[in-house]
C-alpha cells in the first residue's frame, strides 16, 4: 500500500477510536462501555485485526486487535463505513 494511503487509513482509524472513547457530556454511558468491552473481547479473542486485512503491518499486533475491537464496538454500519473508506482509498491509489 502506498505511504499516503497508509497515512489516510490510519488517520481515519484514529478519528474513529477517539470518537468511540469520547464521553457523552460528563457522564459515562454504560451502553457504550458494554459495547467497547464486547468489541475488545471479540477482536482480541478471535484475533481480528483490520490492519492485517488492509495489509498494514504493525509492530505490536495486539494494538491492531484493540483498535479493531473499538471499531467493532461502534456497530456494523460504522465498521462497514470504515472498511468502505479504506477500500476506496486503496482502489483509487492503485489507479
Amino acid at each position: 500500500m502506498h505511504q499516503a494511503t497508509v497515512i489516510i487509513v490510519v488517520a481515519v482509524m484514529v478519528e474513529a477510536v477517539v470518537e468511540t472513547l469520547k464521553l457523552q457530556g460528563e457522564k459515562m454511558s454504560w451502553d457504550r462501555v458494554t459495547a467497547i468491552a464486547i468489541g475488545l473481547i471479540l477482536a482480541v479473542g478471535a484475533n481480528i485485526d483490520i490492519f492485517v486485512l488492509l495489509g498494514v503491518p504493525l509492530k505490536f499486533s495486539l494494538m491492531g486487535n484493540i483498535i479493531t475491537g473499538l471499531i467493532i464496538s461502534r456497530g456494523a454500519n460504522f465498521a462497514h463505513d470504515i472498511l468502505q473508506i479504506a477500500y476506496n482509498i486503496m482502489k483509487n491509489s492503485k489507479v
